[in-house]
């Protein structure tokens, strides 16, 4: 009897060690090479998401914005834009609301991203699959000076276009910061112009403001609030000014 047999491997139990250690180091290499790959992939999404975003008028600070903890009222609505309702967000200043809206249109892109992948084979073509995203992010202010912004034009987009451009657009539209423009017949006219449209039409629009339906109301008339409330039951957000701190 070989008192060194338990000890030393011949050489069959060496190869056998050896295919066991392989085989470790093979499975351990998948895993890795898996994980890097998820990494890639998630970071090959984010990179398209922001891109999209920027082309789609989000600022900088709100590119990254995503879903948090929301309390079940904004979560549910937050739920709904994705699936294609239209939203009217009110609260005070600081309170969020920007970034809700941003949060949303990424979750928006994730989720036509996750769709492109789901008909691609092995992720062939996925890019392709989600094509264009017609989303579109400006504030109250900002598209009436794009508007006016045609009068000084000797070329280009008219100001028909332009309104054509917001009123008619199929893919969702966010307006943040409605009431914060300086208001004028014309300003009014041209924002009632906008918000019917997509009212009659039923395109998926989003609102953000600081004023009440009230408030609006009063600010903008009544033809626009009455809009506004027929689009969407108001969601209203509170809390203080996150950017005091």
């Amino acid at each position: 009897m070989d008192p060194f047999k338990n000890i030393i491997p011949d050489d069959a139990r060496m190869r056998e060690a050896q295919a066991h250690a392989q085989a470790q180091d093979t499975e351990e290499r998948r895993r890795f090479e898996k994980l890097a790959d998820d990494i890639n992939k998630a970071r090959s999404d984010d990179n398209w998401i922001t891109k999209e975003l920027t082309k789609q008028g989000v600022p900088p600070r709100y590119r990254g914005a995503k879903f948090g903890t929301w309390n079940k009222e904004l979560a549910g609505s937050a739920a709904g834009w994705v699936e294609g309702e239209s939203m009217v967000v009110l609260g005070p200043t600081g309170c969020g609301k920007t970034y809700f809206a941003a949060a949303c249109m990424g979750e928006y892109l994730r989720r036509a991203v996750t769709k492109a992948k789901k008909m691609s084979v092995n992720g062939f073509g996925v890019w392709n699959l989600v094509g264009p995203q017609d989303q579109l992010f400006i504030t109250a202010p900002a598209l009436l000076m794009t508007l006016r912004g045609t009068f000084r034009q000797q070329s280009g987009p008219t100001l028909e276009d332009m309104i054509g451009k917001y009123s008619e657009s199929a893919g969702p539209l966010i307006i943040d910061d409605l009431g914060a423009e300086k208001t004028t017949d014309w300003t009014l006219e041209a924002l009632y112009l906008i918000i019917d449209n997509r009212y009659s039409w039923m395109r998926q629009t989003m609102v953000t403001s600081n004023l009440s339906m009230e408030q609006i109301a009063n600010r903008l008339g009544d033809r626009i609030a009455s809009r506004l409330v027929g689009m969407a039951k108001p969601l209203v957000m509170t809390g203080k000014d996150r950017r005091l701190g």
